[in-house]
């Protein structure tokens, strides 16, 4: 198996592209818990290293998004007797939100409230690494689309189409968000 094929090489290279996203993921539902985040990472980390010949190197990220998701069931599992201070789902008002973005813009005292930045975090935090950095660089960052063309190599137009999908993606996650 040559370099380029190899499943270690291929975890490595996809918890690096997607490190950040993972972190995000653990630290909205940990209550960003430094120690537990930085805990859970090196156990993403491990446990993907460890069963990596399981890998199609064409399906890394999901892989790892299921074991992420794995990781965080087995903690709550564990320490079920102490709820974790994170952001709870709240699938109804989730779906809400979502069909306000349909029709309407949010306000932005609606979206300062905790319990609807809460639920727009769980959201984003289940969508892929790519649409998560978009979102964030452009609502978080205050990136303009311009930016963002040349910081990823692509035309305005592909980072307009990107940033539509990925909107539509995270209404999509909003609408059948779970606890």
């Amino acid at each position: 198996m040559s370099a380029t094929n190899d499943p270690a090489t291929a975890v490595q290279r996809t918890f690096e592209a997607c490190g950040q996203a993972f972190c995000r993921y653990f630290a909205v539902r940990t209550g960003r818990d430094v120690h537990l985040v930085d805990d859970l990472m090196q156990q993403l980390w491990l446990r993907a290293h460890l069963n990596a010949r399981d890998l199609r190197e064409d399906n890394a990220e999901p892989w790892l998004w299921r074991i992420a998701q794995n990781l965080l069931r087995e903690h709550r599992r564990r320490k079920s007797r102490t709820p974790l201070d994170g952001a709870v789902a709240e699938p109804e008002f989730a779906r809400a939100i979502a069909q306000r973005f349909d029709t309407e813009e949010l306000p932005a005292e609606l979206l300062a409230r905790k319990e609807v930045r809460d639920q727009l975090l769980l959201a984003l935090t289940e969508l892929s690494a790519a649409d998560q950095e978009l979102l964030a660089g452009f609502y978080f960052e205050g990136r303009c689309q311009a930016d963002l063309a040349a910081l990823l190599s692509m035309s305005v137009r592909a980072v307009e189409g990107r940033l539509y999908r990925a909107r539509l993606a995270l209404r999509d996650k909003l609408a059948h968000l779970q606890s």
